[in-house]
């Protein structure tokens, strides 16, 4: 009975937020009609997110090499049955900063692309004949 009444407040909720944005969500949804419809008429776009998944697969790729590398630039001591691999500080530290450097480019070229799509989608609106 509890959960029944928490969905049905829920749904009055969500119902009473569609109605105070539906002009929002008109714009929105105009906003799309209109990034799509320029897409269908320019097709040379499409190779964006190509572009973008080979330089985020080679960031990605680069980020693990370069992690994998400094890892193994350890001391392997032996103990009983199990190897460990010590690191000194500094390892540990450039590490961290390749691989917070590896997920700030993927980061950038996903922004790069999206960048990218606005400003031709906003240039092509703005232009048209």
């Amino acid at each position: 009975l509890i959960t029944g009444i928490v969905l049905i407040v829920a749904g009055a909720l969500f119902l009473l937020l569609t109605i105070c944005l539906r002009s929002k969500i008109m714009a929105g949804s105009k906003a799309i009609e209109i990034g799509t419809t320029f897409l269908f008429e320019n097709c040379y776009m499409i190779i964006l997110p190509f572009t973008q998944a080979i330089f985020v697969l080679c960031t990605f790729g680069g980020t693990i090499v370069g992690v994998i590398y400094l890892y193994s630039q350890g001391e392997r001591t032996s103990t009983q049955a199990f190897s460990l691999l010590s690191l000194n500080v500094g390892t540990i530290v450039m590490i961290s900063l390749l691989a917070a450097a590896g997920i700030w480019m993927v980061f950038f070229f996903q922004g790069c692309n999206r960048f990218l799509h606005c400003s031709a989608v906003a240039i092509w609106y703005f232009n048209q004949k």
